[in-house]
Formats: C-alpha cells, structure tokens, sequence
C-alpha cells in the first residue's frame, strides 16, 4: 500500500504532475494580471488545465506537512477557484483551500462573486461534516464576544503564547503573525493577567502603525481605561492604568531613563527580532531588551521574526524555569508570483514577462509600455512598467532607493497618467490634496499627485500625513505608491503587485537577501488579494543585480554583538588601545559592542557563545 507521503513526494516529481504544474503556475500568474494587460505566450494562450486532474493532485498535496507541498496545492487550488470554467470546478477549488484552513480566502472569493455564498450548504454530508470540523479547528476565541479563523501557523502560535513565558515565531510578511499577538496581547489585558506591556519596533513609522491598531483592535476588547501610548513619559509606569506602550529601542531607552525605579512590564514583544543584527540599532536593541529582563525576569517575551532559520537563537537565554515555545513559519496565505521584466532588443517599449520559480523560468508573455523609457537612472522604465502592469487594478508599489527617487517616480507616473480619470475627484483625495497645500507647502508634490490616485511614501514625513496615505492606499482610492526602505522596517503596507530594480537601500547600501523578501512579503494581503506579484527588472545588470535575485528561504538570525565577539582578540585590542585613538580612529563595528560590555550593569544575556 502506498503511503501517504510517498505520493505527494511523486505527485511533485518530474515523473508525476511537475510539469502540468509548472504550467499551471505560470498561466495563473498571467491571468492574475489579466490578458488585457499581458499578451500571454503561445504555449499559455492555448493551455486548457486539466481541473480533475490537478484539483485531486492538489487534494493529496493539502494533507502534506511540507511546506512546499502545501504551496502547490494552494496556488492549484486558488487557480481553479477564480479561473476555473464553471462552479463546480470553483466549487472543488475552495474545498482543497478549507484542508489548508485558508477560510479568508474562500470568503473574499464569494465577496467577489468567483464563488456562490454558502459554499457548504452545495457540499455532500461527508464534506460538509469535514468542512464544518476544518473551520472550528482554525477558529481562535479571542473572548466571549469574538473568535476569528486563523492559518495553520495564527492557531499554533496562540496556543503557544498561552502557555510559554519566552516564544520565538517566524513566518512570511503576509502570515498575519502581528495582528494575532496584537489581539492576543489585548486578551491578556482583558483576563486581567497584564498590567503593562511593552511593544518594540525598529522605526517610527511601525511604532505608529501599531500604536493605531492596537487602539482600533481595542474597541473589540473590554479593557477598561486602556492607556496606549508612544511618548517616553515615565507617568506610564505609574501603574494608575493599564499600559501598553509602543517604543523603537531608543525610545525604550528614554522611557527606563525617565523612570527613577525601572518599571517591571509583564509582557515584552519585539516585532522585527531580526534586527538584532542590525549594526549599532541592533547593539540598542540588544540592550533594551536586557534592561526589560532585569527588570522583571518573571516577565513574558515574544520574538517575532520574518524568514529566520534558528527562531530558537532569540529565546536560548530565558531563565531556566521558563517554558519555550518555538513556532516555526507556516505556508504563505496567498500565491506569490516572482515575475522578470525583460526589455526585447531594439524595443523599448515592447517588455517579456517571466516567472522565476526555483531555478527556472518559465516565459508569462509580453506587455508594452506607453511611451518609451528615455533617460538615466533607469526611474522610467520603473514607473512605466508600473503603470502598464498596474493601470487596470489597484494596489501597485513601486520601490525606489531614495526620497529623491521616489518623488520623481511618483511624477512620472502622475504625467503619463493624463487626465484619463476624467470623473469627479474623490472627496478625500482631495482632502488630503488641501492637507498637504496648507499643512505643509503649496508647492510639495503630492498636492497635485493624489489627484490621479499617486503618492509617496517614506520614513521622513510627518506621521499624520503617512498613515493618511497608508489608509487611502489599503482602500484603493491611492492607486500607486512609490516607496523607500520604509517598507524593509516592517510597515504593514500590503499590496497587489511591488516592482524593483535593484537590490539597494539608499545611496550605496546593499539590501541583504532577507530584507529583500521582508520588501516582497508585501505583494499579497490575505483575505484582501489572492495573488501578489514581485516584478524584477533588468536583472541581467549586474551592477543591478550583482548576486541576482535573492534566493528565497530562511536566514540565520545573528546578534550584532556576537558578529564582534566572535572576533575576541581584535576587540579586545580595540577596547585597550580606546583613549589613544580618538575621535578619529573610532572603529564603527567595535565602538558600540565595546560600549555595550563595559556599561556597568551588563547582564550575560545572550553571551553564551562568547
């Protein structure tokens, strides 16, 4: 008899359905753009999938626990939903995505009318029962008056974080790991098992975000006189109220600072762990952490991490009596599409389009520009392949390396635009059109880009203004979005399709691999969209591209500190010869390591290797 798992690892192989899927993935990226916009290629234009075929394939690779598997059956499964020729292929679709608990994904497709509503009450007693019992299963009570369905990993991490006083979870952007700690922090100030949280972000724009969550969350909750805040002022350790204050590392810094006792936080989550690794912010980060350890060892952690290899690294050094808990990432949500953008020789505005799976490419067709991309830098043929692959949808970002860039992008797209929408300007466009002109200056760009459903975003504007533009782009009325690095810190801005041309953050600095999905993670908000699409162009330049395109899957995690450590007799020859370098012979690796293990009140935290 035939195990279950040897035949998922053949239905994958070359000698099973690889092919017939490989096919399938790449005709579903085209149509996920539509052929309006795509001309698909002859070997896609004519492709008739073979539904019962790949759908009953599909059903035996939803049951499998890999990863990879899962995400075949997924991508076959949304396919046959939203492609499918008739209901019941439809129909067939939306029960392999019940296997994968992906119950956002069935509702959105009734919103849209892919699928009739009440997909159980067409099922069988069989299915139906099945169904029924997969939807409880992936149901999470957050309290007497709310439950929501959650993936496989949202229901494995709640579980976990009842029970474990130190949890490490990683998982792609696009999991939703951060709305369920959000709620899960909110019911345990409901259960009265909190009295002051602190939550860790790596930037002001993250700190806001979550800050208006958590006050947005909070009205499902019964939390009476709830404080959250943002602003280091020691009246929030104060203990008059229940507190969850939302810091970067400097921030937290200023907080302890203000405080004359160092005030004892129940829980402690560090969004974005990674960046423990991030040179001297990873060193602060590192240092506050330690600082809320010391405070109150009995206190509860949450890691949380996008892509990480060793999660377990972020909670080896918890005290020995405290349970650990370790989730590890899911399967995605929705189907990413890795997609390269090629220009065909001597045309310039006739554009291939591939998509990049693995090791291989497999050609989607072409699609043409409006106008020809002239001039250096490269900025147009971003902003030009922006508008042709997303001038039919909403929800198109479009990465540029610096502020200066991201404003010329915007420009462009705005030009080539025209007067095309002709109608009346939307009332809160133009609201925030008037915001910008009287609030900021007449003459700053986005008075008149936001006309046409065109912005910009980036770390240094005032808040206000960015989380308006963040609102309006999630609602559609923004319809294109350059954006910076920004992005990279962990903003939760969730869109359709995200182009990048190079692998760069800023002028000279390059963008690790990991921060390059962290940025693509975007494509793709589940229960918003079904697809998300990461196009890539010119990656034949390497000056561009100089590793190609990063190879997705998980990184290690390492602590900037431990990066210097491990080089013990050099810091240790830095750290003796300090006083006689000077200002000028500051080393900028070993300063704030040095620094950090000579501060009085260091603790061992996260030293075991050194």
């Amino acid at each position: 008899m035939i195990q279950a798992k040897d035949l998922q690892s053949w239905l994958i192989s070359a000698e099973g359905f690889a092919s017939e899927f490989e096919i399938l993935r790449a005709w579903s990226a085209g149509q996920s753009l539509g052929e309006d916009v795509v001309t698909l290629s002859p070997r896609l234009s004519g492709f008739m999938p073979d539904w019962r075929r790949l759908l009953l394939a599909s059903s035996f690779l939803a049951g499998s626990d890999k990863i990879g598997e899962q995400e075949i059956a997924l991508m076959a499964a949304q396919a046959a939903m939203l492609f499918g020729p008739n209901m019941l292929i439809r129909d067939a679709g939306a029960v392999i995505l019940t296997q994968l608990a992906n119950n956002r994904s069935i509702d959105l497709a009734a919103q849209r009318n892919h699928i009739a509503p009440d997909l159980e009450g067409r099922l069988g007693i069989s299915e139906t029962l099945l169904a029924t019992r997969r939807l409880i299963e992936a149901t999470i009570v957050l309290n007497d008056a709310r439950a929501i369905s959650g993936n496989p990993f949202q229901t494995e991490l709640w579980g976990k974080l009842r029970q474990a006083r130190w949890a490490s979870a990683t998982a792609p952007t696009a999991a939703g790991k951060t709305y369920l700690v959000l709620n899960w922090l909110l019911s345990e100030f409901e259960r009265r098992t909190c009295e002051l949280a602190i939550f860790l972000a790596p930037t002001r724009a993250l700190v806001s975000e979550i800050e208006n969550e958590l006050r947005t969350l909070n009205k499902e909750f019964n939390v009476p006189n709830l404080r959250v805040g943002s602003i280091p002022l020691r009246d929030f350790a104060d203990g008059s109220a229940p507190t969850i204050v939302v810091f970067t590392q400097e921030r937290l810094h200023l907080f302890f600072n203000a405080c004359e006792i160092p005030p004892k936080a129940d829980i402690t989550v560090v969004d974005e762990a990674q960046k423990l690794g991030d040179g001297t912010r990873g060193v602060i980060l590192q240092d506050a952490i330690e600082r809320v350890v010391s405070a109150n060892e009995d206190g509860r952690f949450v890691f949380l991490s996008p892509h990480a290899e060793n999660p377990g690294k972020l909670i080896e050094d918890a005290p020995n009596n405290a349970e650990k808990a370790i989730v590890p990432g899911g399967t995605s949500t929705v189907t990413q599409n890795l997609m390269i953008a090629r220009q065909i020789p001597n045309k310039p505005m006739e554009w291939t389009l591939s998509l990049a799976h693995k090791d291989d490419e497999a050609e989607i067709g072409y699609f043409k520009l409006h106008d020809r991309p002239s001039g250096k830098g490269g900025n147009k043929r971003l902003s030009f392949i922006g508008l042709a692959l997303g001038r039919k949808d909403k929800g198109t970002l479009i990465y540029a390396n610096e502020q200066g860039e991201a404003e010329k992008i915007a420009q462009q797209i705005y030009d080539a635009l025209g007067n095309e929408d002709s109608g009346p300007l939307d009332e809160e466009l133009k609201d925030l059109s008037d915001f910008c002109r009287t609030s900021i200056h007449n003459r700053f760009k986005l008075v008149h880009l936001v006309k046409r459903g065109v912005g910009f975003h980036y770390g240094n504007m005032p808040s206000l203004l960015r989380n308006e533009i963040e609102r309006l782009f999630k609602s559609g009325k923004i319809r294109f979005l350059v954006c910076t690095s920004t992005l990279i810190e962990g903003v939760n801005l969730a869109c359709r399709n995200i182009i990048v041309r190079g692998t760069r953050k800023g002028r000279g600095t390059r963008m690790e691999p990991q921060d390059f999905w962290n940025l693509a993670g975007r494509a793709g908000r589940w229960g918003a969209d079904f697809y998300g699409n990461i196009v890539c162009i010119d990656t034949d330049d390497k000056n561009l591209w100089p590793y190609g395109i990063p190879r997705k899957s998980a990184y290690p995690i390492i602590r900037e500190t431990d990066k210097v450590i491990d080089h013990a007799e050099d810091l240790l020859n830095y750290i003796a010869r300090r006083i006689e370098l000077g200002i000028e012979g500051v080393d900028e690796k070993m300063e704030p390591v040095a620094a950090y293990l000579m501060c009085p009140t260091r603790l061992a935290f996260g030293q075991n290797s050194g």
